[in-house]
C-alpha cells in the first residue's frame, strides 16, 4: 500500500499544478473583462438622435464655417425624422386693439386644438416668508434626464446647451418663497423708462418705491420686471450693453445698478421679484436707436468674420437673435445665469416673443443649411418643426443654468393664449408643460373679457389647466386689465366691470397657483378703476 501511494503522489501533485494554472488564466481573463466594463461605464453617455437603424449609417461631414447649429453641431444636425404634416389654423388670428404702448401680442386661441386631460396639482398653503438658505439645488428636484437612442422624440432638444459645470452654485441667497397664491403684476419697460427725469439715481429710486408701495396697497405679492426689452440690460452686464430706457443711450452706464435696487426694495416689502427677459429682440428697427458698439450685432456686424453673419436676421423692419446657432443659445443663457449669479431674483420669465412670424424667408438660409446635413434617404425635420426644436434646446437650456445656480429660483414662461398662434412661432408649450426639465411654471396671457364673442376666458382657462399635465410644473393665468373699461373684444369689457375679479374667482375654482396682472400703469388707470376695485374684494 506505501508502494502504491509513492507512486501516485507525484501524478496528485501534477494535477495541483495544472488546476492552479487553469485558475489562473480564469482570473486574468475576468480581471480584464471587469476592467473593460468598469471604463465603458465611467465613460460620459452621448446622447445620440438617430434611431437604431439611422445610427448604423455614415453622418456627412460639413465643414463650412458659416453653418449653423445644425452643421456645426453633430447631435442637432443630425435629426433624422419624418416632417409632420402642417397644422392649419381655423382661427381668425385676428388681434384685439391695444393701445401702442402696451406693445404686447394680443390673441385668441384656436378651436382645433385638442383638450389634454386636467392636471392634479394642488394649489399649495397660503404662506409667504423670507429665506436665507444655501442654495445648493436639490437632488429630488432636479430635471429628468433626457435618454438616449432608443426615446429620443424629434421634440427632445439636443443637450447640447444644458451642460451646466461652468454654472456654479450661488453660496447663499435671500428669497421671498411665495408659497401659496401668485398674485403678480408686470412691469414693463416702458415703466421704467426714465425719460422726462433728470435719470439721476434719486429719481429711480422714487419710481421705484412708488411702484412697490402701489403693489402693495393693491395686496400683490410679486412684480415681473422687464430687465431685456431690446438685447441691452437694466444693470451693469458682461454680455449685453445697458439700456437706453434708464441712461437715455443704448451703450451709456450709470453709475448705480437699477436692479440690485429693484430687488432690495421690493424684497423689503414682501415682494418677490422675477426677471423678464425678451430673448431675440434686439430692435424694433427705430427702438433703440442708435444700437450701442457694445452690442452683440454690432460687433459681429463689424468683426470682418463671416461665419457670425447669420446669428441674427431681420424681419419686418426688425431684428433678432437667430437661436438655431448654439452661439447664439450660449449668448442668451450665459446672460440670464448672470442675472441669477449677481442678483437674488425669485424669478426667470421669457415672455412671449420667440420667432417673429412662421414665414419662412427670414431663416430660409440657416434651414437649407439644416438640410444640407441630412443623408439622402433621409427626412429632416420641418422648418416649424426645426423650429421648435431650436426653441426647446434654448429654453431647456436655461432651466438647466438656472437650477444649477439656485434651485430656489423659478423659470417660467408668458406665452400667447393661442394655442395655434403659439406653434406658429416655435413656441412647443405641449413639451413644456408635459415633461420636466422645461419650465417651473407657465403663465398664459389669457387677455380676454368674460363674454368674448368667440373665446370667453372660461374657455381658454379650462383648456390650459388641462394642457399642464406634469405636476412640477405650475399654472398662472395672465389677465389684461389693461383692457378693462375700453371697447376691446367687441365691446364686452363694457358689458361688466368685474371681469377680473371672477376670472380670479374661476383660477381659484380651477386650482391653478394663481395670477399676474398686464400691467402696472392700469392699477391705477382711471379706464380701469371700476374693475380694480372690485378686484381687490377678493384679492387678499
Amino acid at each position: 500500500m506505501n508502494q502504491f501511494f509513492k507512486h501516485l503522489k507525484p501524478i496528485a501533485i501534477s494535477i495541483a499544478i495544472l488546476v492552479v494554472c487553469v485558475v489562473s488564466v480564469s482570473l486574468v481573463t475576468k480581471h480584464g473583462e471587469s476592467e473593460t466594463v468598469s471604463k465603458s461605464a465611467a465613460a460620459p453617455t452621448e446622447i445620440s438622435v438617430l434611431s437604431k437603424e439611422e445610427s448604423s449609417k455614415t453622418q456627412k461631414s460639413k465643414t463650412e464655417s458659416s453653418r449653423p447649429e445644425s452643421s456645426k453641431n453633430k447631435e442637432e444636425s443630425s435629426l433624422k425624422s419624418k416632417p409632420e404634416k402642417k397644422v392649419t389654423s381655423k382661427s381668425d388670428n385676428k388681434k384685439d386693439s391695444a393701445p401702442e404702448s402696451v406693445q404686447r401680442r394680443q390673441s385668441v386661441i384656436s378651436d382645433t386644438e385638442p383638450s389634454p386631460e386636467p392636471s392634479e396639482t394642488k394649489p399649495e398653503n397660503l404662506t409667504e416668508k423670507i429665506i436665507v438658505e444655501t442654495a445648493v439645488p436639490s437632488e429630488e428636484q432636479e430635471p429628468e434626464p433626457i435618454q438616449t437612442e432608443n426615446n429620443v422624440t424629434e421634440n427632445k432638444p439636443s443637450t447640447e446647451q444644458n451642460n451646466t459645470s461652468a454654472y456654479q452654485p450661488k453660496s447663499t441667497a435671500v428669497h421671498i418663497n411665495i408659497n401659496g397664491e401668485m398674485r403678480a403684476v408686470w412691469i414693463p419697460y416702458f415703466t421704467l423708462d426714465m425719460g422726462g427725469t433728470d435719470r439721476s439715481e434719486s429719481a429711480f429710486r422714487n419710481k421705484i418705491d412708488e411702484i412697490i408701495n402701489t403693489c402693495v396697497d393693491n395686496k400683490l405679492n410679486t412684480i415681473i420686471v422687464q430687465v431685456r426689452p431690446f438685447g441691452d440690460s437694466i444693470y451693469p452686464s458682461e454680455y449685453f450693453p445697458f439700456s437706453h430706457i434708464i441712461s437715455g443711450t443704448q451703450g451709456k452706464n450709470v453709475n448705480y445698478d437699477p436692479l440690485q435696487y429693484i430687488v432690495s426694495a421690493a424684497h423689503s416689502k414682501g415682494l418677490s421679484v422675477h426677471a423678464w427677459v425678451n430673448p431675440f429682440r434686439i430692435s424694433t428697427g427705430t427702438n433703440p436707436n442708435p444700437l450701442a458698439d457694445s452690442n452683440p450685432y454690432i460687433k459681429w456686424k463689424n468683426d470682418g468674420d463671416n461665419s457670425n453673419n447669420d446669428y441674427t436676421f431681420e424681419y419686418n423692419g426688425g431684428i433678432y437673435y437667430n437661436p438655431a446657432y448654439p452661439e447664439v443659445r450660449k449668448l442668451i443663457i450665459d446672460g440670464i445665469a448672470e442675472i441669477v449669479k449677481k442678483y437674488d431674483v425669485d424669478g426667470v420669465q421669457l415672455d412671449d416673443y420667440f420667432y417673429p412670424s412662421e414665414e419662412t424667408f427670414y431663416d430660409s438660409q440657416t434651414y437649407n443649411a439644416y438640410l444640407d446635413t441630412i443623408e439622402d434617404g433621409y427626412n429632416g425635420l420641418s422648418q416649424a418643426d426645426w423650429r421648435k426644436t431650436n426653441i426647446n434646446t434654448l429654453v431647456s437650456g436655461i432651466y438647466s443654468a438656472v437650477h444649477s445656480i439656485d434651485n430656489n429660483v423659478m423659470f417660467g414662461i408668458a406665452p400667447q393664449c393661442n394655442f395655434d398662434n403659439n406653434n406658429k412661432i416655435g413656441a412647443d408649450i405641449y413639451t413644456w408643460c408635459s415633461q420636466r426639465g422645461y419650465i417651473d411654471y407657465i403663465c398664459p396671457q389669457i387677455y380676454v373679457s368674460n363674454k368674448h364673442p368667440t373665446f370667453p376666458f372660461a374657455t381658454l382657462a379650462d383648456q390650459w389647466k388641462k394642457t399642464v399635465t406634469e405636476s412640477s410644473v405650475k399654472l398662472y393665468f395672465g389677465l389684461g386689465i389693461y383692457k378693462a373699461g375700453t371697447d376691446a373684444d367687441s365691446g364686452t369689457w363694457l358689458l361688466a366691470d368685474n371681469n377680473i375679479k371672477t376670472q380670479i374667482e374661476l383660477s381659484r375654482t380651477l386650482e391653478t397657483n394663481g395670477f399676474m396682472l398686464y400691467s402696472y400703469d392700469f392699477l391705477k388707470n382711471k379706464t380701469s378703476e371700476k374693475e380694480m376695485k372690485n378686484a381687490l374684494t377678493v384679492i387678499k
